[in-house]
């Protein structure tokens, strides 16, 4: 239907779609979004106004980061010191997220949500100390980086509170699939601990990435109980863990190659960060089946696809739209289209007229959010000579601006 409704075009007394046979189906079943609503707060309208652009751009999973080091944003009727300590006031209520999920489940669009375990906790062991590593954090964190604040794989309290929550969550989120992040977990806390230290060499644990995988282990168990299948960034890779666990690449094709040599279904994001500010053209060129020459079909078959991610560093709801559109639609045209429709030339045409329908049918403020912002700089008085420089100057693009932001 999305690809009839972009046929059509406005004429006096209503619209008009020429006559067409429509032969598309996409390549890839799972062309996502991952939308970081914790580093920078986003409201219910910013989540709702981006499952209308990813209907138009014929994207078809919402991953949902729900949990971070700067907040915790769901509420939890059964440990609400999580949502209570860790957000600040700002978070999703359960009847939000059940508006959520049903408002994309009109679009066609599943809800995948992740909450990031033992890593990136700091807003987790605000509220709950008991279930820390080391110290417990005072409060969430305001800046951004890897934290040492982890959660502790030896502490039976740990699994308590994740199989309660995890049981909690998976009754709001009807996808089979649940993310458990799982990414940057720095081993420091666990390595300071001497009854950490202890129970690895009781247990005849040889190294913390060892420690790790038990501690998936037992939430891929969990998560079966509760119906669910364990999707990880590509660090909770380990032989030890079910085949069906899914694999999200984000550190390199290697990752994504390792995964489904291994048996396991996967996702690439690697080339898809659109909060990076590269250029659409880049993105484009990045193909989830590039370079795996060294599997067999077998193998390759099992890439799911990929996914776009939006983290929200640098994002507040005003300029979201700008940062993410129309630049993801062309990672969601390279996860639909052949891997042989590669013209940046022509993707760049299509990719302004494009903007222009979200504008105009999606309420989205792409161009209006700068123009806005270069009014603010000049203090409400003329500011065409900001938009010149504005058009002429590049965006630092990378994690390079977070050092610049902090400093």
């Amino acid at each position: 239907m999305e690809t009839f409704l972009q046929l059509a075009e406005a004429v006096p007394g209503g619209a008009r779609v020429p006559a067409a046979a429509i032969r598309d189906a996409p390549r890839f079943g799972w062309r996502g979004l991952l939308l970081d609503v914790c580093r920078h707060w986003l409201p219910m309208p910013e989540v709702l106004r981006t499952l209308d652009a990813m209907a138009a751009a014929k994207m078809n999973v919402l991953h949902f980061h729900l949990s971070e080091d700067q907040g915790f944003r769901v509420e939890s009727l059964r440990y609400p010191r999580l949502h209570t300590y860790g957000s600040d006031g700002n978070y999703f209520t359960q009847d939000d997220i059940r508006a959520i999920v049903a408002y994309a489940a009109a679009r066609g669009i599943r809800v995948v949500p992740e909450f990031d375990v033992p890593g990136h906790a700091t807003a987790w062991l605000v509220g709950h100390p008991e279930i820390a590593s080391g110290p417990p954090p005072t409060g969430i964190l305001r800046t951004w980086g890897v934290s040492v604040g982890i959660l502790d794989p030896t502490n039976e309290a740990t699994y308590a509170l994740l199989d309660g929550l995890f049981g909690e969550m998976a009754g709001l989120f009807p996808d089979p699939v649940f993310h458990i992040g799982g990414d940057e977990v720095p081993p420091t806390a666990w390595r300071q601990s001497a009854p950490i230290q202890a129970w690895m060499r009781a247990n005849g644990v040889a190294n913390e990435h060892d420690l790790q995988a038990v501690m998936n282990r037992r939430l891929s168990a969990m998560l079966i109980r509760h119906g669910k299948t364990m999707m990880g960034w590509d660090e909770i890779l380990h032989p030890d863990l079910p085949v069906e666990t899914i694999g999200h690449a984000w550190r390199g094709k290697r990752f994504l190659a390792q995964a489904l040599a291994a048996g396991s279904p996967a996702v690439l994001s690697n080339g898809y960060y659109v909060d990076l500010y590269q250029s659409a053209a880049r993105h484009y060129q990045v193909d989830p089946e590039a370079g795996l020459d060294t599997l067999t079909n077998e193998q390759r078959a099992r890439i799911l696809g990929g996914e776009a991610a939006m983290w929200a560093e640098m994002v507040t709801p005003e300029i979201l739209d700008h940062r993410l559109w129309p630049r993801a639609a062309a990672v969601a045209e390279r996860l639909w289209s052949p891997a042989s429709v590669r013209d940046t030339v022509d993707l760049m045409r299509r990719l302004d007229a494009h903007a222009m329908r979200l504008e105009r049918a999606d309420g989205l403020r792409i161009g209006a959010a700068q123009a806005a912002m270069l009014a603010r700089v000049a203090g409400g008085g003329p500011h065409e000579g900001l938009s010149v420089l504005a058009g002429l100057v590049e965006p630092v693009e990378g994690y390079v601006r977070h050092g610049q932001y902090t400093r």
